[in-house]
C-alpha cells in the first residue's frame, strides 16, 4: 500500500543512537496511489488471473485480476508510468499514464497471443542451449519485468519460444553463454521462426611499454562501453573487462560487442596512461591490436 523506493534525506546527527538507548526518531512512510481497472479479451470476456506490472524508479508492482477480470495494483508512484497487463494465452497491452491521487480506471483489452520462436546453433549446425533473449525494447522501453521476460532462457534444444507475444516488434539481444552477443535484433510474431548463428568472441588485446620499450607487468588495462549521446562525459558508460598485464605487458579483453565504442584507460599505483579515455571501434570477427601503449609518473597536485 505504500510507496517503495522513495529517498528519504536522514541526519547523521539526528539518527545516531547512542549505546543503550532507545530510539526516538520516526520515518513516514506515504501511501502510494491505488490503480484500478478490469482486463477483457478481444472477445468482450473477462480474463481471470490476468498479471498487471508496472515499474518504478527503485520498486516494482503487482496484481492479478479476479473471476471478473478486475485488479488492484497498489502502492504507485506518482508521475508517468507504463502499466502492462498480460495472461496465458494472450498477448500483451500496455498503457502509459500519468498517475495522480484520485485517477481513473486504467481498463485493458488483450490481443490474441502470438508466437515467436528463435533457434540458434553453432558452427557446425547443432544446437545451442541456454542462450538468453535480453529484451531491449519494446514501445519504447525494456519492459522486461513488466512482460515476465528479464530471464529469457532458451531450452536445452537450443529453442527459445514465446506464445504470448504482441503483434508488433520488439527489440533484443541474442546472447550465447559462449561466442559473440548479437545485438539489437527486430523481432515480431511469424510462422517462420528466427534461425541464428554463433560468430566467434570479440577480443581486444594490446602490450603496455616504458619509456625505453620494455614491457610493464601488473598495469591494469580498462575498457569502458560508452552510450553514444553527442557531448557525453567519457567517463560515464559502464565496465565492458579489465586486464592486468602479464610479464611480458600483454592484456586480453573478451568477448566485446561489434560497432561499440569503448573508452580505454591504463592505469596502476602512481602511473596513468598518456591517452586516456581513447575511444576503440571493434569490428565483428576480429582481434583489435591496439598496439604499444607508454606510461609515465603521475603528476602530484597539492
Amino acid at each position: 500500500e505504500f510507496v517503495g523506493g522513495a529517498a528519504q534525506k536522514l541526519s547523521v546527527k539526528d539518527f545516531t543512537l547512542p549505546a543503550g538507548a532507545a530510539p526516538t526518531q520516526r520515518m513516514t512512510l506515504s501511501r502510494g496511489i491505488v490503480v484500478t481497472g478490469n482486463i477483457i479479451d478481444h472477445k468482450g470476456d473477462p480474463v481471470a488471473g490476468a498479471r498487471v506490472r508496472a515499474k518504478f524508479l527503485n520498486s516494482q508492482r503487482q496484481a492479478v485480476a479476479n473471476d471478473k477480470g478486475e485488479y488492484r495494483l497498489s502502492g504507485c508512484q506518482p508521475g508517468q508510468v507504463s502499466i502492462v497487463a498480460t495472461a496465458p494465452g494472450h498477448g500483451p497491452e500496455l498503457q502509459s499514464v500519468k498517475l495522480a491521487p484520485g485517477h481513473e480506471p486504467v481498463d485493458f483489452v488483450l490481443p490474441k497471443g502470438r508466437t515467436i520462436r528463435v533457434r540458434m546453433v553453432d558452427g557446425a549446425g547443432k544446437p545451442v542451449p541456454k542462450f538468453r533473449v535480453f529484451f531491449q525494447d519494446w514501445r519504447g522501453d525494456e519492459h522486461a519485468y513488466e512482460l515476465d521476460k528479464v530471464l529469457a532462457y532458451a531450452g536445452a534444444d537450443g529453442v527459445w519460444e514465446w506464445r504470448e507475444a504482441p503483434d508488433d516488434v520488439f527489440i533484443a539481444d541474442i546472447c550465447p553463454p559462449e561466442g559473440m552477443q548479437l545485438v539489437s535484433h527486430r523481432l515480431v510474431a511469424r510462422d517462420e521462426e528466427y534461425l541464428f548463428k554463433v560468430k566467434p568472441a570479440l577480443d581486444v588485446t594490446g602490450r603496455v611499454v616504458d619509456e625505453r620499450k620494455n614491457p610493464v607487468k601488473g598495469v591494469y588495462f580498462s575498457l569502458t562501453g560508452q552510450t553514444v549521446v553527442p557531448g557525453a562525459d567519457p567517463e560515464e558508460g559502464w565496465s565492458a573487462g579489465t586486464s592486468v598485464t602479464d610479464a611480458n605487458g600483454l592484456f586480453r579483453i573478451e568477448r566485446l560487442t561489434p560497432g561499440q565504442p569503448y573508452a580505454a584507460e591504463i592505469w596502476r599505483n602512481q602511473a596513468v596512461a598518456e591517452r586516456p579515455f581513447e575511444k576503440l571501434i571493434v569490428r565483428a570477427g576480429e582481434v583489435r591490436d591496439v598496439g604499444n601503449v607508454r606510461i609515465r609518473p603521475v603528476l602530484k597536485v597539492n
